[in-house]
């Protein structure tokens, strides 16, 4: 009878133990990182540009309960409540393309924000121009 109880015991135990956490992300997958403490309450244009890395490993901290994600390229560990999935992606896809297709998609914008500082003399766009023409001179060489 005393073994029963004991069996019966150790079951109910193990019934109410709640399942074992599973992470919110893959090693593999793309994330955005922001803080949360700016993001609540504020507006969207006092945010900072969004960061987006992708999750090399993934390890659940259990004295915190909590997993944390080592991205790739940084040396820290990332606690989840810092991560967002990426569900659309990069706003930009690198493509293979060729150097002289580089150097013309640059050539191209900088024409259409050389005709608008232009038109309009916005810091923005001389923002911009400014960007463009020192990527330009660094793929080149300054030539």
């Amino acid at each position: 009878m005393i073994r029963w109880l004991k069996r019966l015991f150790k079951r109910q135990q193990l019934a109410d133990t709640p399942p074992a956490p599973e992470p919110l992300f893959a090693p593999g997958d793309l994330v955005l990182i922001y803080d949360p403490y700016v993001l609540d309450g504020l507006d969207a244009h006092e945010v900072d540009a969004p960061e987006f890395a992708v999750v090399e490993r993934v390890i659940y901290v259990q004295n915190l309960g909590v997993f944390a994600y080592k991205l790739e390229g940084r040396d820290d560990y990332y606690n989840e409540a810092w991560l967002y999935p990426a569900h659309y992606g990069t706003k930009t896809i690198a493509l293979n393309r060729s150097f002289e297709e580089v150097i013309d998609g640059l050539l191209d914008e900088y024409n259409d924000y050389k005709r608008l500082v232009d038109e309009f003399g916005d810091e923005e766009y001389r923002a911009r121009l400014a960007e463009i023409e020192a990527e330009l001179i660094m793929l080149t060489g300054g030539k």
